[in-house]
């Protein structure tokens, strides 16, 4: 197919297409080392007679709790939602936009659940 008729896949979308099948194989591999990692650690502590074992190993659990959210997390959401609606913005407008303007207010940058930018295009 041509370059710019419809059906004609973009590369931008080959490219997230196959970015999002290695990132999936790469985080659920991920996510299963984790697991063995927390379940080999909870072995081990059955043994543990000293106190600061017992501590250190705690530790450790909590932070593989927490690298596991990291890892199941989307780093990117709250700018997604803006890229989202510049995507949009670009996609429905018959006039394409030069100019872009967002609007995001101080305190949604710091709440994050209430993160809504207003987007403009002139």
């Amino acid at each position: 197919m041509k370059k710019g008729t419809k059906k004609a896949p973009n590369n931008s979308v080959k490219n997230h297409m196959q970015y999002t099948k290695t990132n999936s194989k790469i985080k659920s591999n991920l996510l299963q080392l984790l697991e063995n990692l927390e379940q080999q650690i909870l072995r081990s502590q059955t043994n543990l007679i000293d106190d600061n074992q017992i501590r250190e190993h705690d530790q450790y659990l909590r932070k593989l709790k927490h690298i596991k959210t990291v890892a199941t997390a989307d780093p990117r959401f709250p700018y997604q939602k803006l890229q989202l609606t510049i995507d949009n913005l670009y996609r429905n407008s018959p006039v394409k936009p030069k100019r872009i303007t967002v609007v995001i207010p101080v305190y949604q940058l710091i709440n994050i659940s209430e993160f809504n930018p207003e987007v403009y295009g002139i």
